[in-house]
């Protein structure tokens, strides 16, 4: 129930970071889909070949959006994101407890055809302690 609760509470706040103007809504795009996710963890040199490959399912439910990231098929972090203008922001946790984060995705499927990405995770975990930089992933639609 802990975990719920940091979860939650990690996405109203990177909503309330991003925030929406006064009269203002949130653009109808829809983020559902599966993607496959490339990146690059804190710290590691953003070259044309990304450290990590895993897949990404992203389904609406309301006014939030489950997101799954799985790797090696199987589920190994899940999160709950909030759509504010184009971006999706979205706090996240590891299956085991372990690690929890926040990512936020800009919309740039119109013009270039992907999702992009910066997240970090809690400051507590050992990997943010010692690298206390964002990573970056690209969500690419899968055909």
């Amino acid at each position: 129930m802990k975990s719920i609760i940091v979860l939650f509470l990690l996405c109203v706040q990177t909503f309330f970071v991003y925030g929406q103007q006064a009269g203002q809504s949130a653009i109808s795009t829809d983020f559902s889909g599966t993607y496959v996710a490339k990146g690059f963890r804190p710290g590691e040199s953003y070259t044309s070949e990304p450290t990590y490959v895993i897949r990404c399912a992203i389904n609406k439910t309301g006014d939030y959006y489950q997101v799954r990231w799985y790797e090696k098929g199987k589920l190994a972090y899940y999160g709950l994101g909030l759509h504010v203008d184009n971006v999706l922001a979205v706090s996240y946790l590891s299956v085991d407890n372990s690690i929890y984060g926040t990512v936020s995705y800009k919309d740039m499927r119109a013009e270039k055809g992907y999702l992009v990405g910066a997240w970090c995770i809690a400051r507590t975990h050992p990997d943010a302690l010692s690298n206390p930089s964002n990573g970056m992933e690209v969500l690419w639609p899968e055909q």
